[in-house]
């Protein structure tokens, strides 16, 4: 493998840190800083903060892509890019937007595609 795919790719990994409340374990996936740092202040553990106040303790600078992320795909013939996954779904962003969705590994046409996910099989010899 080449590494991340990144050519076209709109949305970006970001990694936020919260003083006092540590860091995500996942990075937020967003198109900017801006997004992402959005995107965390929605975690009802801020409820309480305003954006003042939550701009204070917030730090947000990019994450390392994983090797995956911006590989090609498709979804019913639907070009996709992938995000990442977990164990249920494929997180992705159809080619050339920057919504990031999910979809069932098996909803993904190529099964090589699904790798990581309790959905793959490794090809016999």
């Amino acid at each position: 493998m080449s590494g991340p795919d990144m050519e076209g790719m709109r949305v970006k990994p970001w990694e936020v840190q919260v003083a006092g409340y540590g860091y995500s374990q996942t990075p937020y996936f967003a198109v900017s800083r801006g997004r992402a740092i959005a995107d965390a202040l929605g975690s009802p553990a801020f409820d309480h903060l305003s954006f003042r106040d939550f701009l204070k303790i917030v730090r947000c600078a990019r994450a390392e892509p994983s090797e995956r992320f911006g590989e090609r795909f498709t979804i019913s013939g639907r070009a996709a890019r992938y995000i990442s996954h977990n164990r249920q779904y494929v997180q992705f962003v159809w080619d050339g937007e920057e919504t990031v969705l999910n979809t069932h590994p098996l909803d993904i046409d190529q099964p090589e595609a699904r790798r990581g996910t309790p959905y793959y099989e490794e090809p016999r010899p």
